[in-house]
């Protein structure tokens, strides 16, 4: 998806007073058991996400099957109880712990082509409104 269109949509659907701050893309691991018994079929279970940062809480956008950003899943900054940061190269792993006991394991490209990166910018700004887990 392109930038404009990628704003464009995330304008849409922004709650009342809400503000886009920035926004990357992420997506989930493979779960490892899929893989022994679905084989290559199991890269289908991963997920792709565009995550808005905004001033009230976070937007996970998810495309379908055939890739349109349709659905959205909105989750105020007090509904996410921590959130953890791994180390890597190429992506940095988060796992992000709601207050209902879900959790999401998510890999955000740090480096490569195009705007939608993970920036140390973006790190601080979660930091500052989601405590970090140890």
């Amino acid at each position: 998806m392109k930038k404009q269109q990628a704003e464009l949509l995330f304008k849409q659907n922004l709650v009342a007073g809400d503000k886009i701050e920035a926004y990357f893309v992420a997506q989930s691991p493979i779960y490892w058991p899929y893989f022994l018994v679905a084989g290559p079929l199991a890269f289908l279970a991963m997920r792709m996400y565009y995550i808005v940062l905004s001033n009230k809480g976070l937007y996970f956008y998810r495309p379908n099957m055939l890739g349109a950003y349709h659905e959205f899943d909105y989750f105020l900054y007090k509904e996410i109880e921590s959130i953890k940061y791994g180390k890597g190269v190429l992506t940095k792993p988060l796992l992000l712990l709601f207050s209902n006991g879900r959790k999401l394991k998510i890999k955000a490209p740090t480096k490569g082509q195009g705007d939608n990166k993970y920036s140390p910018e973006m790190q601080a700004k979660l930091i500052d409104r989601i405590p970090t887990a140890v």
